[in-house]
C-alpha cells in the first residue's frame, strides 16, 4: 500500500492494518510515481490499484483473484467503471449503458 502525501485520515487507517499489508509512504508525486514505488517493493504476484476516489464491491478482489487464477494465460483484468455525484446518484458506467 502505498500512501503518497495523503492529507485525510489514510495514515491513521494504514497504521491501523500494519503488519497485515505492507505500507510505504512518500511525499505527493502523483498517482504514477506511487503504483512505479508500489510496483518496485511488490512481492506478491498479482498488483491492483485503489485511489482516494475509488469504491470497491466487496467481493472484487476475491472475483478477479480467482478468475486470474483460473486462467493463467490472462495477465491482466479489469472492471467496469461507474462514476457518482455527490448524492450517490450513478452518471456514467463505462462497460455498460446508462
Amino acid at each position: 500500500m502505498i500512501d503518497d502525501g495523503s492529507t485525510d485520515n489514510t495514515r491513521k487507517i494504514l497504521k491501523e492494518i500494519e503488519g497485515k499489508v505492507r505500507c510505504l509512504y512518500q511525499q505527493n508525486r502523483g498517482p504514477s510515481s506511487a503504483r512505479n514505488a508500489g510496483i518496485r517493493v511488490a512481492k506478491g504476484d498479482l498488483i491492483c490499484f485503489l485511489d482516494a476516489d475509488d469504491l470497491w464491491v466487496s467481493n472484487k478482489l476475491a472475483t478477479q483473484r480467482a478468475y486470474m487464477m483460473a486462467h493463467p494465460e490472462i495477465a491482466m483484468v479489469f472492471s467496469d467503471h461507474e462514476e457518482f455525484n455527490e448524492e450517490g446518484m450513478g452518471l456514467v458506467s463505462y462497460l455498460g449503458t446508462k
